[in-house]
């Protein structure tokens, strides 16, 4: 078989195989996976049922009430229910024949009215062969074809490729993820989770490699992490949640980090916003950012990741090297006040106009108007002198961009850049976009 095989020939292929055999069960996105395995033909080969409880009473009467309609704790329902019933009623005749599967989908493609969060849970319960114990694989994705239609269309893709991966393509992890999104691109699916588990993926249960293979394949340009260290999709972790963020260094552990992050709770108390949850501490790190870092042996990679998980922290790994992406790729999940909580070296770095050139039309006032989206400040700590010439050394920051007095430690108000940064710097601060902070 060639390395992309299209849609059409992946479900075709699972119909004449005749070794995989189960229940496909959606809510939500239609028949969209199904109809594939019908449309190609063949289907009696694979399809042992289909299932779509649409209404919410009939959805809550197979599968359980109590969870979201479209969360990982639906799909996982689903996914128990719908294979206890498979093996139930096929193991004693089947079971020596075929590896049983169910595919399991809840999705809220976009609605007549529009507006809504386009989004859905995928999972696949699978024998990986015959007999065997079953293995999971759970993915997010966010919907971003423009229409329902589209939307359903590239959700019936992604199910086929989901299932044609688990059976074809587990030889090599970095293949199953790649083919994950064969037909598909970021202009149609982002998938921002993936969860595996079981006997089929012994060698893959640790979900920062998954992620940095998410990021590498093009999956996504983000991959959060909870409190707890459980890769989870965005809007769960950001719900109502004002967020501290702080973009860690791929150069050097910051050791006042605890402490900026601290004082930045208290800080932004001083600001007297009533915010219905805790204000969610964030740490990111643009994992993926040039040729030279990619190239990086995997071992490095994962040592400086690992660097960043600290307990009691989100966590988001980004493909981003600018910040005013990271603030355009929150405010897609939370209106809440976001603050950007900077060491000086890199609001000196934000305000580089070179940056920009090839990135963006506008340049750096583009860039500052999507970093200051509403409801967004920045929160800059000083830096001991020599620690700041280092690091803006390791930007390729020349010394003449900055005009600092002699002092040992340099906060937002102890440096004067040169024009026009400098008098973008203190409208920024006049304006109460940037504040002076642990000073």
């Amino acid at each position: 078989m060639p390395d992309t095989v299209d849609t059409n020939a992946k479900a075709l292929r699972i119909n004449l195989d005749y070794s995989a055999y189960g229940t496909i069960a959606e809510i939500g996105g239609g028949q969209e996976v199904a109809r594939w395995f019908f449309r190609v033909g063949g289907a009696a080969g694979t399809v042992a049922k289909t299932m779509s409880a649409y209404d919410m009473a009939v959805s809550d009467a197979i599968y359980g009430g109590g969870t979201r309609y479209v969360s990982r704790e639906r799909v996982a329902s689903m996914l128990e229910h719908e294979y206890a019933l498979l093996i139930e009623r096929l193991g004693s005749t089947r079971g020596d024949k075929a590896a049983f599967f169910t595919f399991a989908d809840t999705v809220a493609t976009r609605s007549f009215k529009g507006g809504n969060e386009c989004h859905g849970w995928l999972g696949l319960r699978f024998q990986h062969q015959i007999g065997a114990a079953p293995s999971d694989i759970l993915l997010h994705v966010e919907l971003l074809d423009p229409t329902a239609e589209l939307q359903q269309q590239s959700l019936g893709v992604l199910g086929v490729n989901l299932i044609y991966a688990a059976y074809y393509q587990r030889a090599s992890f970095t293949e199953l993820v790649k083919s994950l999104v064969d037909g598909l691109s970021m202009a149609n699916i982002e998938i921002d989770v993936i969860d595996c588990s079981g006997p089929a993926f012994e060698a893959q249960t640790d979900q920062r490699a998954v992620a940095m293979e998410m990021l590498a394949c093009g999956l996504t340009h983000a991959v959060v992490f909870d409190e707890c260290g459980r890769m989870e999709q965005p809007s769960t972790v950001f719900r109502k949640r004002a967020l501290l963020i702080h973009r860690c260094s791929r150069y050097r552990e910051n050791p006042q980090l605890d402490a900026m992050l601290r004082e930045s709770v208290a800080l932004f108390r001083t600001e007297g916003i009533g915010c219905e949850r805790e204000p969610l501490l964030l740490l990111e790190l643009a994992a993926t950012t040039n040729a030279a870092e990619r190239a990086e042996s995997k071992d490095k990679v994962h040592a400086r990741i690992d660097r960043v998980f600290r307990p009691g922290y989100a966590t988001v790994l980004t493909s981003f090297a600018e910040t005013f992406r990271v603030s355009t790729f929150l405010r897609r999940y939370s209106p809440e006040p976001i603050r950007f909580v900077f060491g000086l070296d890199t609001m000196i770095n934000v305000l580089r106009d070179s940056f920009y050139t090839g990135k963006l039309d506008g340049g750096l006032l583009e860039a500052l108007g999507r970093l200051l989206a509403p409801n967004t400040k920045l929160y800059v700590f000083p830096m001991p002198a020599e620690v700041l010439r280092e690091q803006l050394a390791l930007r390729k920051i020349e010394p003449e961009f900055w005009n600092a007095p002699d002092k040992a430690v340099l906060g937002v108000d102890d440096i004067s850049l040169t024009p026009p940064a400098g008098h973008l710097l203190d409208f920024l601060k006049s304006a109460g976009w940037v504040k002076s902070a642990g000073t």
